[in-house]
């Protein structure tokens, strides 16, 4: 026998002349109300279980969102503070320069008094060097001494 389904014989063979005669009955009889109700009722459950399962995660998740949303407004809440901070702190800072410095309108007159004034009137009496003081209308900065360094000379 040269068939293309040859080498499934032995299968077929199975399939129709089984070795027991309730087996091929067995097979083609409908299923039982028994195996129906059973099916059914697994069915039923394993719905119900994932329900339940989904209603308890909706709970969860809605705590974890409330949860999350006090964490969110507690940092905005400290970040606020800490801005509030930051505003205070350089208020300060600004107000201890002020201090430093002292008041921009006398600042020439107190600079007339010091040590630096009086090398200053030296230069100017023996070598015709000047200094020109301004009072400025707008922030003072006062950039940090870099030495005795020359910046602008003239010839006389």
């Amino acid at each position: 026998m040269n068939r293309p389904d040859a080498s499934m014989t032995l299968l077929r063979d199975l399939q129709e002349g089984a070795l027991e005669p309730e087996y091929r009955e067995g097979s083609r009889r409908p299923p039982s109300r028994l195996r129906f109700g059973f099916t059914v009722t697994l069915l039923v459950l394993l719905i119900t279980v994932a329900a339940l399962q989904t209603t308890r995660g909706a709970g969860t998740a809605a705590d974890q969102r409330a949860q999350l949303l006090e964490r969110i407004a507690s940092a905005r809440t400290q970040q606020a503070e800490l801005s509030a901070l930051v505003t205070s702190l350089e208020g300060e800072i600004r107000d201890l320069g002020d201090a430093a410095i002292g008041d921009p309108a006398t600042l020439p007159a107190r600079f007339n008094e010091t040590d630096a004034a009086q090398w200053w009137h030296y230069l100017t009496q023996n070598y015709g060097l000047t200094l020109s003081i301004k009072v400025s209308e707008d922030d003072l900065e006062l950039p940090a001494d870099s030495g005795m360094t020359l910046r602008y000379a003239e010839r006389g």
